[in-house]
């Protein structure tokens, strides 16, 4: 990333940083994540920072840090950008445990890719054998992605519904301790089912006019860097030092005058004072000389 494109970059992030109250180091850094792990620009990739700041990430402190932990394994999981976005803005209002939605994700995606006997019990108890299979093969060959077979999955649970006892050992057997933070299995579910449903989504009076706020910010940034940029200014800047640099040597040039005839001054006033002093301490005697 070089010349005018980190320019817009860096003119980005920095609208980012001041309109969101958020490091400008760390919006950088988890802007090139995504760049990375999604595979998209990175104007594309600021773009959904601070989309998800405006739809309510602002008031989650973690929602960098989310970004920046979880991108790679759901990236890896199948999901889009904008569906990770999603995902996190929605375990926020639907108020899982801080990160704890993405977490079981995560979760979830590495639970599937090593297929442990505790997976496999959980699934095989809940939807049978060939159901358990068939998404193992899938995600084994690369058929599957563990997006799909999460999809698959509640779609199963929605057919048949789940006792108590199959959501418990899918709870613990798919999505491990962060499973049970989140709220358990038909949670994630249906946490998952809105996030990725929400993908047009309508923004508050108070969340658009955090968008306009941000969109006036960049636009102002954008036009005072351009005008700083040009030759006129240049040429403007240049010409005001040199007329700066030209009062300077004025003044001190003045300065220096002031000081010589200071000085001149004072050594006539003090010439003076000596001989008024000479003065007063002979008059007695001239007085006397006088008047004999």
């Amino acid at each position: 990333m070089v010349g005018e494109h980190a320019h817009e970059v860096r003119l980005h992030a920095q609208t980012i940083s001041e309109v969101f109250d958020q490091d400008y180091k760390k919006t950088l850094e988890t802007a090139n994540v995504l760049v990375k792990k999604f595979k998209i620009s990175w104007g594309a990739a600021l773009d959904t920072i601070e989309e998800g700041l405006i739809e309510g990430g602002a008031a989650n402190e973690e929602y960098l840090e989310s970004l920046n932990e979880y991108a790679p394994f759901l990236a890896d999981a199948g999901y889009s950008v904008g569906e990770f976005k999603n995902i996190i803005a929605t375990g926020y209002d639907l108020g899982v445990f801080k990160d704890k939605l993405p977490d079981a994700l995560k979760e979830f995606h590495l639970a599937m890719t090593d297929q442990t006997d505790t997976t496999r019990d959980a699934l095989d108890n809940a939807f049978g054998i060939t159901f358990t299979d068939k998404l193992f093969k899938g995600i084994e060959k690369g058929t599957i992605t563990t997006k799909k077979a999460l999809q698959e999955i509640i779609k199963e649970s929605k057919k048949y519904g789940l006792s108590v006892q199959q959501q418990q050992q899918l709870t613990s057997g798919l999505f491990k301790g962060a499973g049970e933070d989140a709220g358990g299995a038909l949670k994630i579910f249906e946490a998952i089912n809105k996030a990725l449903e929400d993908q047009t989504i309508v923004l508050t009076p108070l969340q658009q006019m955090l968008k306009e706020t941000a969109d006036a910010h960049r636009e102002l940034a954008i036009a005072k860097d351009e005008a700083l940029r040009s030759d006129d200014y240049v040429a403007f800047a240049g010409e005001m030092d040199l007329v700066w640099t030209k009062i300077q040597t004025i003044f001190y040039n003045a300065l220096g005058g002031i000081r010589g005839a200071f000085t001149d001054s004072n050594e006539f006033i003090a010439k003076q004072i000596v001989l008024f002093l000479a003065t007063t301490k002979a008059m007695p005697n001239i007085v006397s000389s006088n008047f004999r």
